[in-house]
Parts: C-alpha cells; sequence; structure tokens
C-alpha cells in the first residue's frame, strides 16, 4: 500500500496567500496527498478562496473556534486519514516535485519526523544568508542531540504525533521546538532534509522589522534553552502577515554573515 500525506495548514485572513500554496499543490507531479484547512473563523475570502481549489485534490475545510497554530494543527490531525502529516503555514510555497521527493524520502530513510529546508520568498543575498543561518543552525541541533524546528515545514507520522499527543497548546511559541524535543525523549528522531526546500515568506520579518525580529526569535531561542518550553507570553506573536519591508543594515548583515560561516564550519568539521 503506498504512503500517503495528509496536509494540514492553519489558516487566519489568507485570502492573499493561500491560493498561492494551494495552486502549488495543484501542480504537484505525485497526487497520493489530502489537504486540510483548519480556519479559525475568519473575516476575509480564506475559505471561499480555497474552496476553488476543491475539484483539484481531496480538501476538507475544519473550523475552529480557538485562534492558536497548535489547537488548529491538532484539530487538523484528526481530520487526517493518511500516515504522514505535513503542517504547513498559509504563506509558503512549494516546489512541484515536493510530495513526490517527499515521499521518496520517507520510504528511502524510513524516518518518523522530517524537517525540510527553508528558502526565502526574495532574491536579497541578506535574506538568503539569514536562512542559511537558521537551516544551519537546525541541522546543527539535530546533530548535537538538542533538536530544533525551523516552524511551519514539519512532517510526522500520525502514530507518533498521537502518542506524543500533538502539539502542546499552552505553549506561547515554539510549539515546533517543543515536539521535536519530545519525539526525542521516546527515541523518534527527526531527519534534515536538505534537498527538499520550502520556500518562506518574509511577512513577519517586514511587518516588525529586522532587528525587532532578530530580538524576537533570540529571545525566544535562549528561552526555550533555559526552561524547556515557552509558556507565557513573552511579546506579541500573532498570526497574519503586513506589506511593509526593513532590511538589515551593512553592519547587522555583517554579523548575520559571521555566524553563517561559523555555523557552516562547525558542520563541516
Amino acid at each position: 500500500m503506498k504512503k500517503q500525506i495528509s496536509i494540514i495548514i492553519p489558516t487566519l485572513n489568507e485570502e492573499r496567500d493561500l491560493p498561492r500554496l494551494l495552486k502549488d499543490f495543484q501542480k504537484q507531479t505525485n497526487k497520493n496527498f489530502e489537504v486540510i484547512i483548519v480556519d479559525a473563523q475568519s473575516k476575509d475570502k480564506t475559505i471561499k478562496k480555497a474552496l476553488e481549489f476543491s475539484n483539484s485534490f481531496p480538501l476538507t475545510i475544519v473550523e475552529s473556534d480557538i485562534t492558536n497554530v497548535s489547537h488548529q494543527r491538532n484539530l487538523g490531525s484528526r481530520t487526517a486519514k493518511e500516515d504522514y502529516l505535513f503542517f504547513i503555514d498559509a504563506d509558503s510555497q512549494i516546489e512541484s516535485t515536493c510530495i513526490d521527493r517527499l515521499l521518496q524520502s520517507i520510504d528511502e530513510y524510513r524516518y518518523l519526523i522530517f524537517q525540510l529546508t527553508l528558502v526565502p520568498n526574495s532574491v536579497a543575498y541578506s535574506d538568503e544568508i539569514l536562512f542559511n543561518v537558521i537551516n544551519y543552525g537546525v541541522e546543527l541541533s539535530q546533530k548535537i542531540n538538542q533538536p530544533m524546528s525551523n516552524g511551519g515545514s514539519m512532517v510526522m507520522h500520525k502514530v507518533v504525533f498521537e502518542q506524543l499527543n500533538g502539539f502542546d497548546e499552552t505553549i506561547y511559541l515554539s510549539e515546533d521546538h517543543d515536539i521535536v524535543k519530545r519525539a526525542q525523549k521516546i527515541g523518534v528522531s527527526t531527519k534534515y532534509l536538505k534537498n527538499i526546500k520550502l520556500k518562506v515568506s518574509l511577512r513577519r520579518l517586514k511587518k516588525d522589522g529586522f532587528i525587532p525580529m532578530l530580538y524576537k526569535y533570540s529571545l525566544a531561542f535562549i528561552y526555550t534553552l533555559a526552561k524547556g518550553k515557552i509558556d507565557k507570553k513573552l511579546f506579541d506573536y500573532e498570526m497574519g502577515g503586513a506589506t511593509y519591508d526593513t532590511k538589515p543594515s551593512k553592519e547587522q548583515f555583517k554579523q548575520i554573515k559571521k555566524l553563517y560561516h561559523l555555523l557552516k564550519k562547525i558542520l563541516e568539521e
């Protein structure tokens, strides 16, 4: 029996970005998947736009009374019919061979959890370097047995997800880090896939600005290492996006580049 994938997308007012992602699924060379959209009472045309793809692939719309990404993902998992759960954000983009290559990787590596490589949806060199830092950090975390996640691109076997009782809905942020750490404790490791890329929106960076965003993620990372999970509100972090851009200064970019080369050197040793 062929393995298949249930794709779970939490949404809140995603009428602009969601159709772009669904078009990517429409173009997949391998059709062994279903799409489950868990919507937290969007006020725009998110659901209407999603239903336009109902003839392109198996599509289920689930309504959530709670606006919480962990709750929405857990809710979607209970509707899922397939072996593997692919959690992806509505503002992401994938290549037409993503599902095919993912299923090949599942058969080849026999892992129960996978992480995809993130790339920015921009051509700016500074954004590329920033995402290389993120990816190298996630890859390094697997090697030193302190697993972290890059968020919004996790694939997990449904049996493992259920054994872990899904995402912790009490966590304010970094719920993805928490679940891979809990998986490790029961002997389930994560496989980082360099050859499968997921294009990520920079809308949160554009909304908050480079320095505030870098500060937030640094604070979250340090808090996670120290406390294990973020169970209180450290700063504002809402679902949804915005439209203005703030680029790093030359000095900020220089520091990011140094970190990138340091992580790269560690991984190559």
